[in-house]
């Protein structure tokens, strides 16, 4: 079984979140399996220019204090 390979700008994009520290603490405090599938809806895009729009979409509704409804739509407040 072959591993993943990791991109070189994956830690470049996770800084970037870290970065923002209101996003990074409320994503942080969010459950653990909200933590994964929206992880998993970030990088399960097929392109990194998708990927690179939904972490942007991951950020600011985080920043916002709002979870995510889908990779494309936040929760209603």
């Amino acid at each position: 079984m072959t591993r993943p390979t990791v991109s070189a700008s994956r830690p470049a994009r996770l800084a970037a979140f870290i970065a923002n520290a209101e996003a990074w603490a409320f994503y942080q405090s969010m459950p653990k399996g909200y933590r994964k599938v929206t992880t998993h809806r970030v990088l399960a895009a097929k392109t990194a220019e998708t990927r690179a729009r939904r972490l942007a979409f991951l950020i600011d509704g985080s920043e916002q204090r709002r979870k995510l409804a889908s990779a494309t739509q936040l929760e209603n407040p």
